[in-house]
């Protein structure tokens, strides 16, 4: 897979009845190392700029925002992992548990990898949503 990518992440979260869904697309680079897949992006959003890095292989997916809103959320089927999620306005303790998690590496040599996931966030120690996101990596 070449250098120069285009990051595709759709997620979906259902609250309290309510479903919302939100895509988004971003240019990026991808590289391999050490067993692992790196994908860098730079998410804007209403001016504000957030570094975005995306760490998987085909056992996990690590999802890191580094700006003005930090945090790294950890998906790995049938664990638990916490974090922070920090803000402008405060932190809050965030939790997710990953119920599926699957990556296609089939096509890589072709410049594409595709990814699922279903997982529970949870904020301040309740279920703030159930969740599936969906990441694509393709060459430019």
């Amino acid at each position: 897979m070449k250098k120069d990518i285009t990051l595709t992440i759709k997620g979906l979260h259902l609250a309290d009845d309510e479903e919302n869904t939100l895509e988004t697309r971003h240019e990026g680079s991808y590289f391999y190392k050490d067993g692992l897949h790196y994908v860098l992006a730079k998410e804007v959003n209403e001016g504000v700029v957030t570094d975005l890095r995306l760490t998987f292989d085909e056992k996990s997916l690590k999802v890191r925002r580094s700006g003005e809103i930090t945090t790294e959320l950890t998906f790995e089927p049938d664990m638990v992992h916490e974090t922070m999620y920090r803000t402008p306005f405060g932190s809050l303790p965030v939790k997710t548990h990953t119920s599926e998690y699957y990556v296609n590496l089939q096509a890589i040599e072709k410049g594409l990898i595709e990814g699922a996931l279903k997982y529970k966030l949870y904020v301040d120690g309740n279920v703030n949503s159930d969740a599936t996101l969906v990441f694509k990596v393709e060459e430019k």
